[in-house]
């Protein structure tokens, strides 16, 4: 039976998945498990997004990095998420759900700021950027991995997972290096 708390507990999770990104609770409620869904698509737009940012970005500090290791990991992050993201586009048609091919405003605004460095500035700034979205990512997919309803989308999501938390120990160690 549909009460009014079960529908203010749906619609409470579907707040949070729109608000905060995927720091949701695990559905405690049978209504509940109806958004899982809108969950599943939230997670796709999100991931799309963030995928295409992180090609777009890195293709800017191939051009304006100037450390070696900091080349290289741009580098990476084009490979890597080029192919994760042809990955997920083909997850999500088989649902017929879309993707995005655009930069979400969080990453435009990360652009734009680093498009306005050069050097060892941009260096620095670029994989302080890179540790603090990993990280970000990181939690997000893990979260993500457990709640997911689709299960190709789960199963990718806990593939991809390992690639994540290996840029993010990547990032981590050229910024070190680097002293960002």
């Amino acid at each position: 039976m549909v009460t009014t708390r079960s529908i203010a507990s749906a619609a409470a999770t579907t707040a949070l998945i729109a608000l905060a990104g995927f720091a949701v609770a695990a559905p405690s409620h049978p209504l509940e498990c109806a958004q899982s869904s809108a969950f599943d698509r939230h997670f796709v737009m999100s991931a799309s997004a963030g995928g295409t940012a992180e090609v777009t970005i890195a293709r800017l500090a191939l051009q304006n990095a100037v450390d070696a290791s900091v080349r290289e990991f741009a580098q990476r992050m084009i490979d890597d998420h080029s192919k994760a993201n042809h990955e997920l586009g083909q997850l999500a048609a088989r649902e017929g759900d879309p993707i995005s091919t655009r930069i979400d405003p969080k990453h435009a605004m990360a652009l734009h700021r680093l498009s306005r460095l050069s050097g060892r500035d941009f260096d620095r700034a670029y994989m302080r950027a890179m540790v603090k979205d990993h990280s970000e990512v990181a939690a997000a997919f893990h979260r993500a991995s457990g709640m997911l309803a689709d299960p190709s989308l789960r199963d990718w999501t806990t593939q991809t997972l390992p690639t994540v938390e290996d840029h993010l120990r990547m990032a981590r160690q050229i910024a070190r290096k680097i002293g960002a």
